[in-house]
Parts: structure tokens; sequence; C-alpha cells
């Protein structure tokens, strides 16, 4: 990720060991603008949360990249002529591959979003989950990789609470004895029907290839593992995979954002630079100011960060918020439903689920 440093930078002094949410909290409560980085001691992890006046736009988790190109391709969104096509432009893993897909004509600008909000919300889900970080705040930081709209740290919370709880709720018609982190699911052979068969879900079938763990599977899709355990529930109910024997072989990095807070396993370069403390020798150049712009026109709001202006579909929080309330409960009913059909089954075979 690129970022670029203001004058301001963090002393020893200033890192505080607290709740990450205690932390953006209180960046709220002062509608700060800049970084957050929080340093999980137990993973030797770092990751950075971008604030604009109080509210969350991006989050860069260390040893994870996103794989744009990946993603774009496993929902359809480009194919891989134009993935090439794009490719003798810029490379594939390049933060802004997105972005010109959407200045080419080849993608549209609120599907690009849609990914970018998904990344934020599963990577600040995971930096939220770790009980104790070492926290410390930059001001004059910014990025414009893959940003959403600035959501508020409450309805971030909220949102980030719900989609938990429905993942929790969608993993228990897979499994409820493992972790998608070393679960694996298998296709069964089942072909999904042609009429109801959304491209998400040609891509994780065949990524499950009965050696790679769920986690491992949406990483070779591009996936969050939110997407993946929804994507895992809907092949496992409708027959097509099913649970394999055996735990899957550990990932050296992070296969997705919620795995951030778990020991990982890198090669590091023979001379790492060092996180720079107290002041710099010379003075860096002045950092621009950040704002958001309403584009009525064209129902999207473009966000201006360092001079370049990204643009985004306008977010209804509380709309997304209402959605992820109602999937929930959609997918508890739908786990209830599994549940008592294989009770129901056990029983005509004199046994009994605990």
């Amino acid at each position: 990720m690129r970022i670029r440093i203001g004058r301001r930078r963090p002393t020893s002094d200033a890192a505080l060991a607290v709740p990450v949410a205690v932390a953006l909290e209180r960046l709220r409560d002062t509608q700060a603008s800049g970084c957050l980085t929080v340093s999980h001691g137990p993973s030797g992890s770092n990751a950075r949360v971008f604030v604009l006046a109080g509210a969350v736009y991006a989050v860069a988790l260390e040893h994870y990249d996103f794989p744009i190109a990946l993603r774009l391709c496993s929902s359809a969104l480009l194919d891989e002529d134009a993935c090439a096509a794009i490719a003798m432009t810029i490379p594939r893993e390049h933060p802004d591959f997105g972005r010109v897909a959407v200045s080419t004509g080849r993608l549209d600008v609120a599907d690009l979003g849609r990914l970018h909000q998904e990344l934020v919300l599963a990577a600040a889900g995971a930096v939220l989950a770790v009980d104790f970080a070492v926290t410390y705040f930059e001001p004059d930081i910014v990025t414009g990789d893959f940003c959403t709209m600035p959501i508020g740290v409450d309805a971030l919370v909220e949102m980030v609470s719900l989609r938990r709880e429905r993942q929790a709720a969608g993993w228990q018609v897979v499994t409820a004895d493992a972790d998608p982190s070393d679960c694996i699911v298998a296709a069964t052979g089942r072909a999904l029907p042609d009429d109801a068969c959304a491209p998400e879900l040609t891509a994780m079938l065949g990524a499950l290839d009965g050696v790679r763990t769920v986690d491992q599977a949406a990483a070779a899709c591009g996936f969050t593992r939110a997407e993946a355990v929804h994507l895992a529930c809907a092949l496992v109910a409708g027959g097509h995979a099913s649970v394999s024997e055996g735990v899957g072989e550990p990932s050296r990095g992070l296969d997705v954002p919620e795995a951030f807070g778990r020991p990982v396993t890198v090669d590091e370069p023979a001379h790492a630079p060092a996180l720079e403390l107290g002041e710099p020798d010379a003075p860096d150049e002045p950092t621009a100011q950040c704002a958001v712009v309403d584009l009525d026109a064209q129902a999207l709001t473009a966000l201006v960060i360092d001079g370049t202006v990204v643009l985004h579909p306008a977010v209804d929080i509380d709309g997304e918020i209402e959605l992820l309330r109602r999937e929930l409960a959609d997918a508890e009913e739908q786990a209830s439903v599994i549940r008592a059909r294989l009770q129901q089954a056990l029983e005509r075979h004199d046994v009994h689920v605990h």
C-alpha cells in the first residue's frame, strides 16, 4: 500500500495498549484524520486503519495483499482477456488495477466499490476482533488504495458484529467441528444448476479440491472468509460439497483478511526497513487535505485524497445494516431447518445428535 507521510511521526510514548475499538472511538470523538497503526504482539502482525474525520475508509493488513484482478474474475466482472489487456498497462496485483478497469470502461465503478467495501469490512472486523494491541495514531497520513466511503465507527462496529453473527450461523450449516482455517470442504461431483449458477458459486466450487481449506479456497478466488463461508454454506446445503476428513495444512501468510491476528511465517528481506520513530531528518512535503465531494448527478461520491479523486458509489450505511440483519435471520433459519432435517434422518436410524 502506498502511503504518504506528513510531518508528524509517532514517538515511543505515543503508543498505547488498548482495545482497538476504544482507540477508534477516541478518533471518532476528536474527528481525527490520519492513520491508526495496530501492532498485535501475539501474532507479530501490524494493521493500518485510515480515518477521515473520525470515520474509517481503508484498512491495510501486513502479510495480506488483496488479489483484485483474481477477485474480479471470480465474480465474472472481468474475463481473462480483459485482465490480460489491463495487465499490459498495470500489474494484476497493483491496487490501481480495478481503477484502470473502470477508467477504460471495462468495469462499473459501483461493482468496484462493493468489492472495496467488502475488503474494508472484513479487514476492519479482524482488527477489531483482537482483544488488546499496541496502537498509535499519526495525523496527515492518507491512502488511495482500496478505499470505501468513510464509515462511522459506531456503524462499523455494528456491521462487523452482524457480519460475524451471520458467518457463525452460516458456518453451522457446514460443520460445528472445525474452523474455516483448517476445515477441508470438497466438491461432491453434483453439478450446479444452470439456471441458478452464480459465478461466485462456480469459482468457489472449483476451488474446493479436497486439499485446500475453506480459507485457502477463498484465497484461490480472492474472496474474504465471510464470502467463502456464505458460498460454502450454499454448496453444502445443496449437496454440491461436503466436509472432508482431516485437517488442512496451514498457510504461511494470511489467506483472508479475517485471519489477521494469527501467527504467520513469511520470508523477510535480509535488510527489512525499520519503522522510524521521532522526528525525520528532513521535513516532508506538505500533505494535501482530504475532502469528500458529492456528485449527485452520477449517484457517486468522490473521495479526494492527496490530490487523487477516487470514485465510489454512495453507501447507505443504515440500509447495509438492515440488509445484514435480514441475511443473519435467513442464515439462522436455514441452519435450523438443516439441523431439524438431520435430526429426523438420524432418528430414523436410532441415532441421536447432542
